[in-house]
């Protein structure tokens, strides 16, 4: 393998291993509640495929900006805009953390008796 291979493998390693987790923690998901019925199987890769178009990719992406906006900041010897960008983020991640807290609250708000 070529040395520049070496180090784009070196550099993706740790998001391909992120996707690929991400990924087998839906499908284990979908894996067990499939052997429960196909009415729930049916609900939760509804609920999985929304999840992953509103919230994970949404949050991949701005994570895939902060790191090439703080790396131009950086490297423009802009060190404020780092902090600046760095802040919005972190902002953007509180957003995360209730977008993922809903999901109990809507839970509560249909509730579904199992049969």
């Amino acid at each position: 393998m070529g040395d520049e291979a070496k180090k784009q493998l070196w550099l993706a390693g740790p998001m391909i291993c992120v996707s690929v987790f991400q990924y087998s923690l839906q499908m284990i998901s979908l894996i067990f509640v499939g052997h429960l019925d196909e009415l729930f199987l049916a609900a939760a890769a509804l609920a999985t495929s929304f999840v992953s178009v509103t919230g994970f990719s949404v949050m991949m992406g701005l994570s895939s900006v902060l790191d090439t906006f703080c790396g131009q900041s950086y490297g423009a010897q802009q060190y404020e805009m780092v902090g600046i960008h760095t802040q919005s983020h972190v902002g953007n991640r509180y957003l995360n953390i209730f977008y993922e807290g809903a999901d109990s609250f809507l839970f509560d708000i249909f509730k579904y008796e199992v049969r």
